[in-house]
């Protein structure tokens, strides 16, 4: 059976509903233990054990409140926060992270960011490739040389080489052949 709001009815004797009576504590049990402790759990009564979303539409709010709720993103369903009185909705999820050395992960509002240790040429240039491509030009890339402590060159980002999927490393020093560098840009 299936849980039925009309029960019990004024006229009702409970001795005669009683199996429905029943039957809907066992429905609202059972809907409530989805996602959430059930009734009889003292130390966690009323709390949740995770949280679903279903994907759905954008959630208006309204002055003093937010809401949290599941969208498709144009891929896949990811997860957004309305701010208060239908203000800004920002996008908190998004492309799967990789905490690889080469890696990358998705930041709130639609930001990625990147790293990696990469190989370069001594005295020249390098193209590197980010791992996964920006949806437009990065905003920012930082390089660093992997050295010891006595070399004294330099390696820098090649002016007017940042793109969406790559950069370019100039290197002046002969015994540097490898950099980490960390990028931020629109994911």
């Amino acid at each position: 059976m299936s849980y039925n709001p009309n029960i019990p009815q004024p006229t009702d004797f409970v001795s005669i509903s009683q199996n429905d009576i029943l039957n809907n504590f066992t429905q609202i049990n059972t809907t409530f233990d989805e996602d959430h402790y059930t009734f009889d759990a003292a130390a966690n009564n009323g709390k949740h054990k995770s949280v679903t979303l279903p994907e759905g539409a954008a959630i208006g709010t309204d002055p003093g409140e937010i809401a949290l709720y599941s969208k498709d993103d144009g891929t896949r369903p990811a997860l957004y926060l309305r701010q208060e009185n239908d203000g800004t909705e920002i996008q908190m999820s998004g492309i799967s992270p990789s905490a690889a050395t080469n890696g990358y992960t998705f930041l709130p509002g639609g930001m990625l960011l990147q790293w990696n240790t990469s190989t370069i040429n001594p005295s020249g240039s390098t193209t590197i490739n980010f791992p996964t491509a920006f949806s437009g030009t990065a905003y920012s890339v930082v390089v660093t040389p992997l050295r010891d402590s006595s070399n004294t060159d330099i390696v820098y980002i090649k002016p007017g080489t940042i793109a969406a999927a790559s950069f370019q490393v100039r290197n002046t020093a002969a015994g540097i052949t490898q950099c980490c560098w960390m990028a931020v840009g629109p994911a």
